[in-house]
């Protein structure tokens, strides 16, 4: 089954608004959480990074073997006077949103790996930023 870039990202878009309180951001996920004001909590972008052959034949009747990968970008609000009890929570929603995207049945034609999440909070102390990195193999129709 053919599966386009595009439909990669709309599917993984799709499993985290489906988890309860995540919305997607209006906006590139390139500038996901550049400015403060661009974020809301429970905001989140689905960027497609880059693609690339996977370790396949191609062959024109069968298609081209991709391997994409993914960034899922998570703002978490933090609270001022309870940092450390929101940095786990947001800890809890970053696992809910792996789970979700790893799920069993997620969308035919496409395999997700999790390769990494890694977290930062920008000097203002106000979100903590979540980026869960996934693989994503699909095959695009050459025909």
């Amino acid at each position: 089954m053919s599966v386009s870039v595009k439909e990669v990202q709309r599917a993984i878009a799709i499993k985290i608004g489906d988890v309860t309180g995540f919305r997607e951001v209006r906006q590139l996920p390139e500038l996901f959480a550049r400015t403060q004001n661009t974020l809301a909590h429970l905001g989140f972008a689905v960027e497609v990074s880059n693609s690339q052959q996977a370790n396949e034949r191609q062959r024109v009747s069968v298609g081209l073997y991709v391997d994409t990968t993914v960034r899922v970008k998570i703002a978490y609000r933090l609270r001022p006077h309870d940092l450390v009890l929101d940095y786990c929570n947001a800890l809890d929603k970053e696992q809910l949103v792996i789970q979700a995207v790893m799920a069993r049945n997620f969308a035919k034609g496409i395999e997700v790996r999790f390769l990494r999440a890694s977290r930062r909070t920008p000097d203002s102390q106000e979100y903590l930023i979540s980026e869960i990195e996934l693989q994503a193999l699909h095959t695009i129709e050459l025909t």
